[in-house]
């Protein structure tokens, strides 16, 4: 019994800190904004929108809910590419949080839109909103891996 509330107190504790200590501010208007006036601006003036990764997705022909970045999709050949529609489209991204360079990294990796630069901040594209941050699923399972 202890062992399982031990492990729920480990991931209530990756949760927080993923929360707490990574997720800094969120920034959804500036981020819109500096994107939207980036249209008129020089390709390497701050940031815009050609630099959010993992911004286009593939769906899968079977499954709508089972989705690959544009970024993967790429890497598979040919035969693993029949089971996604050619077409790939936007995720919506609802907020932008400026995040800490290793969640930014982490949440790449889990094929979630980001922003990341050298020089002025990282920032998450979360592409839902009306819970806690801490019920993504997408945090939940960075928390699972970090316990």
């Amino acid at each position: 019994m202890n062992t399982v509330i031990d492990k729920d107190v480990a991931y209530e504790q990756a949760l927080d800190k993923i929360v707490n200590q990574w997720v800094f501010y969120n920034q959804t208007i500036l981020i819109n904004e500096v994107i939207k006036i980036s249209d008129n601006m020089p390709n390497d003036w701050l940031i815009n929108y050609y630099d959010i990764e993992n911004l286009r997705i593939h769906f899968n022909k079977e499954n709508a809910g089972d989705s690959i970045t544009a970024e993967a999709f790429d890497k598979l050949d040919e035969e693993e590419q029949d089971n996604y529609f050619d077409e790939s489209e936007d995720q919506e991204v609802l907020e932008w949080w400026l995040v800490d360079r290793y969640l930014a990294d982490r949440l790449f990796e889990k094929g979630e839109p980001v922003i990341r630069t050298d020089y002025i901040g990282n920032w998450w594209g979360r592409t839902c909103c009306g819970q806690a941050i801490s019920m993504d699923y997408v945090i939940e399972e960075i928390a699972k891996e970090i316990m």
